[in-house]
């Protein structure tokens, strides 16, 4: 009987360190990794546009310039580079006409 009690014990804590396991690694990690650790800041897709099933473009900006790049099965490939400053006011006129 003892064996049984000791057994349902060890399950118990198991489960308890399991669970505080999950709630750390679901929450706690946020207050302790300031920002998003997936997102970088120096390079980011500015948009994505779909070809094709598995094809899209994307334009992507890399410090202080925008390039477009194309994406398939096969891999990437740089179709060119973009004015960042042009990309930077067309993006922002986008924006003014879709709030409107």
């Amino acid at each position: 009987m003892e064996f049984g009690w000791m057994i349902l014990r060890m399950m118990a804590v198991l489960a308890g360190v399991c669970g505080l396991a999950y709630v750390m690694l679901r929450w706690g990690v946020r207050r302790f990794v300031p920002g998003d650790p997936t997102r970088s800041k120096r390079l980011e897709v500015v948009d994505r546009l779909g070809v094709a099933p598995k094809q899209s473009l994307l334009v992507v900006r890399a410090a202080d310039q925008v390039w477009l790049i194309g994406s398939s099965e096969a891999g990437l490939q740089m179709l060119g580079g973009l004015d960042a400053e042009q990309w930077r006011r067309e993006k922002v006129a986008d924006q003014d006409e879709s709030s409107t």
